[in-house]
């Protein structure tokens, strides 16, 4: 085995070590040092409206993923059975003690995904109990570079949909617009149509809200007239506000309804502590305690926009009718952008024929009364594999292979096809042809189309179609938000400041 292996085994051996420890501490863990974790994800995000700089950003963003495996190992691990009335007792310390492994877990999967982009590490100490990452192979090998640059563009998207914080009748009017076409779907799956999911929701969350406004005579005031948000009492309160009782819950949703409720509630045999999908929570937000119920308003709204899609998409009835719906919304999405910067929607799945052979269909052609080409779309609404989440770099490059294997060949095809027969179409001569993706795909970096995410596509039309190599749009997207080196290299000494057993 080489240094590498070694190391990979290490940390995969050393991620089960800390599970036990954590397993070990929460044996004894109360209701108390849950209620702490759920106040500090609900302050957190908060926190994160708030003009923040770079770095302030991701240990933000760290502090809450350490937070959800805390709440997620809590909620399995130890014997709550009960939710006391009024005072809750807090063991800060084993709360520490918890996040620092929770921290240390997240570390050593994050090392592990650094270790997969590199060809060599070194073991040093006397149980080669450290490893010493050079990283300087990410500039000098092509293909960990590009994967490496990906990983850096691919945190960046996911962070920026992060931060923004709107009230939740804004957000519930998003998924409601967003899924209108879903009330037979989510009538089966979930008992109700989708105005009567937002038409709950807000109900349970005005409930939630009414809560804390009446609890608020009970937290402590400080001189300058605001709550006093690191006092135990407030802590309390905020956290009594969300427990709702299940009969309670039972009269907003009914029966049909109670489905819905079922399909976001943390099951603990789901979640697998060892698994890089140790977000179980995120998917999962709603706690079950006897006949009471946790709500924690921030989990369950994040949950409902961004994993309510991959709920139809794993029942096996709908999968494909799902697909097929938030490909025309994203198409529908992509031309909007089109008309925002003065662009018409010339033509959607214009189907190509050589002969009697099918090529496949463009899905969008967007043109500009101004400008003498027209720009020709394939849309592309797929998820990635969740290793990517992790920059997996053997995950990244099987993609690029696959992508590069079913996209860009019969991109190629069509390609060529058209600068042979554009007239036969009406398409103009000088044509400008794009993939959009859902998300920031491997193949943006190794391909000579341009392969844009759809927020990367709004920046190329805002910027007049000028870009003609995906790395000039890159440089000019991302860095203009670069994080002084100094800031990075002090957050990477302490994200990567890792031992292994």
């Amino acid at each position: 085995m080489d240094s590498r292996e070694i190391a990979l085994n290490k940390s995969k051996y050393e991620i089960l070590n800390s599970i036990k420890r954590i397993k070990e501490l929460c044996k004894n863990i109360g209701f108390g040092e849950l209620a702490y974790c759920i106040y500090y994800i609900h302050t957190g995000r908060v926190f994160k409206s708030q003009e923040l700089e770079s770095t302030e950003n991701m240990s933000l963003d760290r502090h809450n993923d350490i937070l959800q495996y805390t709440i997620s190992c809590i909620y399995k691990y130890s014997d709550i059975s009960i939710i006391p009335e009024h005072n809750y007792s807090i063991n800060v310390n084993k709360i520490i003690q918890i996040n620092k492994i929770s921290n240390h877990i997240h570390n050593l999967h994050e090392v592990s995904s650094c270790i997969t982009m590199l060809d060599k590490v070194t073991l040093v100490g006397e149980r080669n109990q450290q490893v010493k990452l050079d990283f300087s192979q990410l500039t000098t090998d092509p293909v960990k570079k590009k994967s490496f640059e990906y990983t850096v563009r691919f945190q960046k998207s996911i962070t920026k949909k992060k931060e923004e914080l709107l009230s939740h009748l804004i957000l519930l009017d998003k998924f409601s617009i967003k899924y209108a076409q879903y009330n037979i779907i989510s009538s089966d799956i979930f008992g109700l149509t989708i105005e009567e999911i937002k038409l709950r929701l807000n109900e349970l969350l005005n409930i939630c809200i009414d809560n804390m406004k009446y609890n608020e005579k009970n937290m402590p005031i400080l001189e300058n007239g605001n709550i006093d948000a690191q006092s135990k009492d407030t802590l309390i309160e905020i956290v009594k506000s969300f427990i709702i009782d299940e009969n309670l819950i039972f009269d907003i949703f009914g029966k049909n309804g109670m489905k819905f409720i079922r399909q976001f509630t943390f099951k603990r045999s789901d979640f697998k502590s060892h698994e890089l999908n140790y977000h179980y929570i995120s998917r999962k937000p709603l706690l079950k305690i006897k006949n009471k119920y946790i709500i924690t308003p921030i989990l369950l709204l994040d949950s409902l926009l961004n994993n309510f899609h991959y709920t139809i998409l794993e029942n096996k009835n709908y999968s494909d009718k799902h697909k097929q719906i938030m490909s025309d919304i994203f198409v529908n999405d992509i031309a909007k952008i089109g008309q925002k910067y003065c662009f018409d929607n010339f033509a959607t799945e214009l189907e190509l024929m050589e002969g009697k052979n099918r090529l496949g269909d463009i899905d969008l052609i967007l043109r500009h009364k101004e400008y003498d080409y027209d720009i020709l779309i394939e849309s592309k609404n797929h998820t990635v594999p969740l290793g990517i989440y992790f920059g997996n770099h053997e995950t990244i490059e099987k993609r690029r292979k696959d992508l590069k294997e079913s996209w860009e060949k019969k991109v190629d095809k069509r390609h060529r096809y058209l600068l042979q027969n554009y007239k036969n179409y009406n398409i103009k001569k000088e044509f400008k042809y794009l993939i959009v993706s859902r998300f920031p795909e491997i193949l943006s970096h190794d391909s000579d189309y341009l392969v844009l995410s759809i927020d990367e596509f709004e920046f190329y039309l805002k910027n007049n179609c000028k870009y003609l190599e995906f790395y000039d749009l890159y440089e000019d997207y991302y860095n203009k938000e670069e994080i002084d080196s100094k800031d990075v290299k002090a957050f990477m000494k302490d994200i990567l400041n890792c031992t292994i057993a």
